[in-house]
């Protein structure tokens, strides 16, 4: 028994006196235990073809994988992924993530069979808003049935397009002039960033165009903080970040020394949701007082409303899920509006044909400013536009799916373990060559000349059914198949007419006053050789496709 004690004690003493050695001995095994673990788990995913069976190909473990970010560079998807089904990245933390880039599976990997996450991020001042599953879905539900409407869909349309014209007139054409004034480039991303954080944030919370300038510039810079182009931060170390900022591009999205992210969330997010969170109860009393707000907030709080007992008050929960929807619509509307819009007059740019196209149905508007109706009679500006959401689409990928079942099988006798993370490759799956022919990634709108754009959200039950039968039985995947820069199945974007009507609208009201050519020494590059390789594009905060050197051009004014 003595010798136990002994014994035992002198273990203790032993590691206590090698305690750092131990725990590093401890990280090591279970990282190699970990590791072969998610590798055994990887080593499921498999090709099962006439009894012969495919491993399927792997990328190197990466930062993007690490923060559940696979597509960091598109370029070098593109060069792995094209002639690919299915490949995967190598998680550390968490099992294998697959990543599809092939139209017949996307169309059963965005189908109904597996469950959808989300993400809503900078919101809420402590951090992360979340929803997945059952909550998504029912969020996304509530949306469908907003936008089904035609006359919701007309008059949110309406109400957005109002806002646009609000702020391009205070704010984006004089930005224009000044550059064509002082003959200097402009970069078009950061000036549609704000651009597009200010009309979706007043118009989800519905303040209207007429409302007093201070309110709605208070609403519009708390909006800017809350998507990170600005930050009020404590006096004595603002300068430092301003400096930071200035000197190096895009350091507003990494953490920076100092616990930045911390500093913004106490002292600049806090405020700002508090001003957003002012609006929305601005909001509710108004309703209550009779006064019908306009926007998707106003709506949604129609929807809850006409589903409650007459008497019945809104209850926290309640208020709390109508907060979410409308902070998801703000999220998914500016991020894609501020990737797809510079993009587009970037391609313009540097295909002066197809701008003068589009130039000649906009210089038929004899209005002050182009609506909805008007750009519904443009057939060259639809084509350049769906060309451009093919070839660059806001979103990399899909949000995560989870496969529900063990061995889940795929089109191509792909199979996959339960809960594996898949997201669908919009990117290469779009310039798939069944689906777009050989020259897949050229830049040609001509290719959208005789297509009739049908979002995916308005496909009936039996159309949905039949596009899953074709690819589960591998059929060669049609023109429509392959075009999906909405996403497809259950959780498509519902808003895809209203957003198609709102780019259109942007793009022709900057065409129809300004030329647009590359700056000097890239004058005559072609777009099609700015998006085949995608060497020039990056994967940006909140998986948004950005041209790595923002968007810069030379600008005229139309005389």
């Amino acid at each position: 028994m003595f010798d136990m004690l002994s014994l035992a004690t002198k273990g203790i003493n032993l590691i206590k006196s090698n305690l750092l050695t131990f725990a590093v001995m401890i990280v090591v095994v279970l990282f190699i235990w970990w590791k072969n673990l998610i590798g055994g788990q990887a080593e499921t995913i498999v090709n099962n073809k006439d009894g012969i069976k495919t491993l399927a190909p792997q990328q190197p473990i990466t930062l993007a994988a690490l923060t559940r970010r696979a597509l960091q560079k598109p370029a070098v998807i593109l060069q792995e992924a094209v002639s690919l089904g299915v490949f995967h990245v190598k998680w550390i933390l968490a099992g294998p993530l697959v990543v599809v880039s092939h139209p017949n599976i996307a169309s059963v990997v965005l189908s109904d069979k597996f469950i959808s996450d989300r993400l809503v991020i900078n919101h809420e001042a402590k951090g992360v808003l979340g929803m997945n599953g059952s909550p998504h879905k029912k969020a996304h539900n509530n949306l469908v049935t907003l936008f089904a409407s035609p006359e919701s869909k007309n008059s949110l349309t309406d109400a957005l397009v109002e806002q646009l014209h609000a702020r391009l007139a205070s704010e984006t054409f004089p930005e224009f002039n000044e550059a064509v004034s002082t003959k200097e480039n402009l970069d078009l991303c950061p000036v549609f960033e704000e651009l597009w954080v200010d009309v979706i944030g007043l118009w989800v919370l519905g303040v209207e165009t007429s409302a007093e300038t201070e309110r709605r510039e208070k609403i519009v810079e708390a909006r800017r903080c809350l998507a990170n182009l600005t930050f009020v931060l404590p006096t004595g170390i603002s300068w430092y970040f301003d400096r930071l900022r200035a000197l190096v591009p895009y350091t507003e999205y990494l953490l920076l020394p100092g616990g930045r992210d911390y500093l913004v969330r106490r002292n600049g997010k806090s405020k700002a949701r508090a001003i957003v969170d002012e609006e929305y109860i601005k909001m509710v009393k108004e309703f209550k007082d009779g006064k019908k707000r306009g926007g998707v907030a106003g709506r949604l709080l129609e929807q809850v409303l006409a589903s409650l007992p007459e008497g019945t008050e809104i209850s926290i929960p309640q208020w709390e899920e109508l907060f979410a929807e409308c902070e998801a619509v703000q999220t998914a509307a500016q991020l894609p509006l501020y990737s797809i819009v510079p993009h587009i007059l970037y391609l313009l740019a540097h295909s002066p044909t197809h701008q003068k196209a589009v130039f000649v149905e906009a210089s038929k508007v004899n209005a002050k400013n182009i609506n909805r109706s008007h750009v519904a009679n443009m057939p060259q500006l639809e084509a350049v536009v769906l060309e451009a959401l093919r070839l660059l689409p806001p979103f990399v990928t899909s949000y995560n799916r989870s496969s529900a079942d063990n061995a889940y099988k795929l089109p191509g006798n792909w199979s996959l373990p339960k809960s594996t993370h898949i997201v669908v490759d919009f990117l290469s799956t779009m310039r798939n060559t069944d689906s777009f022919g050989t020259d897949s990634d050229a830049f040609k709108p001509e290719r959208f000349s005789q297509y009739q754009f049908v979002p995916t959200i308005e496909e009936t039950p039996a159309e949905s059914i039949q596009k899953l039968k074709r690819a589960v039985q591998g059929e060669t995947p049609t023109f429509k198949d392959g075009f999906i820069p909405f996403g497809g199945g259950l959780f498509a974007c519902p808003g895809q007419r209203l957003a198609l009507d709102v780019i259109k609208v942007a793009v022709a009201e900057i065409v129809r006053k300004y030329e647009l050519s590359g700056v000097k020494g890239r004058e005559k590059v072609d777009a099609s050789e700015i998006v085949k390789t995608m060497e020039e594009f990056g994967n940006e905060q909140g998986n948004v496709l950005r041209h790595l050197e923002g968007c810069p051009v030379a600008i005229k004014k139309r005389k």
